[in-house]
């Protein structure tokens, strides 16, 4: 799942900010360009990433404990209700 979300979230956003950089007058192959355009997708793909990271992590971590949550979706859920969105 991790893996899908980052290939389709960093494609995604690197073809649109090398478009928009490209509007801006940059070279389309420039070093520039594609640093900036890897840049942008990279961060995007972090932020999509992340919840599945942080819901992966606490139920590595709360399987020696007994069973904290029921499953991913519950984990998601609970961290959301307790913590807020970020």
């Amino acid at each position: 799942l991790r893996g899908a979300v980052v290939t389709a979230s960093q494609n995604a956003i690197f073809s649109e900010a090398k478009l928009m950089l490209c509007r801006l007058h940059h070279d389309p192959d420039s070093r520039t360009t594609h640093l900036l355009a890897a840049l942008l997708s990279g961060c995007f793909a972090v932020g999509c990433t992340h919840p599945i990271d942080v819901v992966k992590t606490r139920l590595m971590n709360a399987q020696g404990q007994g069973a904290t949550y029921d499953s991913a979706l519950d984990c998601f859920l609970g961290g959301f209700r307790a913590e807020g969105p970020f």
